[in-house]
């Protein structure tokens, strides 16, 4: 064989390696993100949401003050913010916050509706997630109420935000 039958022969198996790779890691992500089988994702009950909103209530007024008092923020999640260039104390004020709520997801702030999703749990992807945490609104939210967010089934609607009442201005949310 030649030097340059060699080279092609590595070459091609190279190449053949990786794409075989990719797939199989693909197919995996796949398997292991998409809810195949009708079971609902692992969110956090509403009992157990509800318990530690009460618990932390404190946190999370705080948590709404900081965010509703700075016109810029849209987002702040465990490692990323919109607008890129957020104070880093104010950051980091609030990563410690999202860690003594349990909300590692952050918030996602809606200036024009007056309304604050800080988000306890995103699962899967954007076509096929879902979305649970609080949501904070100034005057009526958009959402559809619900005596529960715990069975999901009956929360079908793609877009669609569900809401169950804790008290005030505070609410679960729901959202797939």
């Amino acid at each position: 064989m030649t030097k340059l039958a060699k080279r092609i022969l590595l070459i091609s198996g190279g190449i053949a390696g990786i794409v075989i790779i990719s797939v199989a890691g693909f197919a995996a992500l796949v398997l292991y993100t998409f809810d195949f089988d009708g079971h609902q994702y692992p969110h956090r009950s509403d009992e157990k949401m509800i318990q530690i909103f009460r618990e932390r209530r404190t946190e999370f007024d705080e948590v709404r003050t900081i965010a509703m008092s700075d016109p810029v923020i849209r987002r702040v999640d465990e490692n990323w913010t919109d607008p890129p260039n957020i104070a880093e104390d104010k950051v980091a004020k609030f990563r410690e916050l999202f860690r003594v709520i349990r909300t590692p997801r952050g918030i996602s702030k809606y200036r024009s509706s007056g309304e604050l999703e800080i988000i306890a749990s995103a699962l899967g992807w954007v076509a096929s997630g879902s979305t649970k945490g609080y949501l904070y609104a100034e005057g009526k939210p958009s959402g559809t109420i619900m005596n529960s967010l715990d069975d999901t089934e009956d929360l079908t609607s793609v877009g669609d935000r569900y809401l169950k009442p804790i008290e005030g201005n505070w609410y679960l949310f729901f959202e797939r």
